[in-house]
């Protein structure tokens, strides 16, 4: 059987993004399957030439798509935005309401890209891997509009005199849907999505995951049909440096994306609050800065300031080695993370935390924090004010050894839930009735 495993988001090595898909390609290579990974179209050569990942998804999220695709974003907006004002004048009349309402949200500058360039990379997929109905996509870091090219390329395929092979397809809904004046907006393209798949008569091709169980839910009434909670899938490296300097004082790490959402422009206070320790060598920040293409003044500006102060900073995406090597050095790991969308969505980062049985810091009110609280580890902080983290850190190095220690117990329940193995068995229970790496599922579905 042929699985392809890909996610738009996969443009380097940096840390999660690949180690969630290589993590699952390793254990589905091991079962004999024939696997393949897809990667955004601009990802980094290496990926390439060292991991045999394919180029070939062209859009990942926008945040990333500035970072990724840059100025070549503002000639497609104009052309969309022309397009999308042409739509707002057509005559206002009860007939063409529904008509204007949906074309609008197809052609959002942006949703229209990503769907055209969606319907395109899967064209030259399937020319080149000459796609059947037993293939299975397993996609992550998905929203609306990508799923929506899946399926009206699916639709398309279904409606052909010759019957073109549809895949299977498990998408799993990553993304909180931020509650905002966008929010009506956003839950109708979703809405929009899932009726287009049962209207087309594809929900036999099309399987819903979440990684979290309020997403699940959420999805779930959203979609009208199924959305399953699936683990999170996770990799340790087998060889990281793990060694420290300074005298092995304590280490507050902080890794993944450096940018608002995450909260990596309020480090600079954090490590100047706790200054006088890392002079003094009682203590040590490890961070890393992944925002080399940024063009937040303030994210860039909390960089300039790190380089001056007491802290090992490591610019940009990091080799999984060099990842984990940072994750596992860190007695603690702080996750400053802001917005909303954290309430239900989970933390590739956190995860990769608990696997490797570091103390974590997280605000409250997050997905993150009910996972430390219903475990009890860990420190959970108001994030109203940097006076909740500051003591949050306070308190974790005060109890370090107390909280260190319940971190590397729940660490082996942790890996063992969230293990690759796991993942697979629940998402070959969803789509073929099996395990993904029991034998007997490749030899029925091929």
């Amino acid at each position: 059987m042929r699985i392809f495993l890909g996610s738009p988001e996969l443009v380097s090595f940096g840390g999660h993004d690949f180690g969630y898909l290589d993590c699952l390609r390793s254990a589905l290579r091991r079962a004999g399957h024939e696997v393949h990974m897809l990667g955004c179209r601009r990802m980094i050569p290496e990926l390439e030439s060292r991991e045999g990942v394919c180029p070939a998804l062209s859009v990942p999220s926008y945040p990333r798509v500035m970072k990724v695709y840059g100025d070549e974003i503002v000639q497609r907006h104009k052309y969309y935005t022309i397009l999308t004002q042409s739509l707002r004048t057509l005559p206002e009349n009860e007939e063409l309401q529904n008509i204007r309402e949906t074309a609008l949200r197809r052609y959002d500058w942006f949703g229209a890209w990503v769907v055209d360039a969606t319907l395109k990379d899967l064209d030259e997929i399937d020319a080149t891997f000459l796609l059947s109905n037993s293939d299975i996509f397993i996609l992550d870091g998905l929203k609306s509009e990508q799923i929506a090219g899946i399926a009206e390329w699916a639709a398309h395929r279904a409606r052909m005199p010759n019957k073109a092979p549809i895949p299977y397809v498990a998408t799993i809904l990553h993304f909180d849907i931020p509650k905002d004046d966008a929010t009506p907006v956003v839950e109708q393209a979703y809405r929009d999505v899932f009726t287009l798949i049962r209207e087309a008569g594809l929900a036999d091709r099309f399987v819903f995951f979440a990684d979290t169980d309020a997403l699940a839910a959420y999805f779930s009434d959203l979609a009208g049909m199924a959305v399953t909670t699936v683990p999170i899938p996770h990799t340790r490296h087998p060889d990281v440096p793990t060694s420290r300097p300074d005298n092995d004082a304590p280490t507050v790490g902080f890794a993944g994306g450096g940018h608002r959402g995450h909260g990596f422009h309020l480090l600079p206070f954090v490590v100047e609050r706790f200054s006088n320790l890392a002079a003094a060598g009682r203590l040590r920040f490890e961070i890393q800065a992944n925002t080399a293409d940024a063009r937040d003044e303030l994210i860039s500006l909390a960089r300039l300031a790190l380089k001056w102060m007491p802290a090992a900073v490591h610019d940009g995406a990091l080799s999984p080695r060099d990842y984990y090597g940072l994750i596992a050095r860190s007695d603690i790991c702080i996750f400053p993370y802001l917005g909303l969308q954290f309430r239900t969505q989970s933390s590739g980062v956190f995860a990769e935390v608990l696997a490797y049985g570091a103390v974590p810091i997280v605000p409250a009110n997050t997905w993150m924090a009910e996972i430390a609280e219903r475990h009890g580890i860990g420190v959970v902080f108001a994030p109203s004010t940097m006076q909740g983290l500051y003591a949050a850190i306070d308190h974790a190095l005060s109890n370090l050894d107390a909280l260190k220690r319940r971190s590397a117990a729940f660490a082996g329940e942790w890996r063992r839930i969230n293990s690759p193995e796991n993942y697979l068995d629940v998402m070959g229970g969803r789509i073929g009735g099996d395990s993904l790496l029991n034998p007997a599922f490749m030899a029925e579905k091929e």
